[in-house]
């Protein structure tokens, strides 16, 4: 679900933060169950994976939105 980007400047190697958190399929099957109820397969194994990380994501988020605000 998460992958690590590389950028290599020279001869230092940055890591280099993801532009999402769901993937394009992953993200279908959040919708449909939104939008229709409908449970799509893997529906439950994404929920499970959210319930576990909830508060890490969450904090992540918040820390996100803290660091643009400031940035400006």
């Amino acid at each position: 679900m998460f992958r690590l980007l590389r950028h290599y400047s020279g001869d230092v190697k940055v890591k280099m933060a993801r532009t999402y958190i769901l993937t394009e399929h992953e993200r279908k099957i959040l919708k449909r169950f939104v939008e229709t109820g409908e449970k799509l397969n893997g529906l439950r194994n994404l929920i499970y994976i959210f319930k576990k990380a909830q508060k890490q994501l969450e904090a992540d988020m918040q820390l996100i939105n803290e660091a643009l605000q400031k940035y400006g």
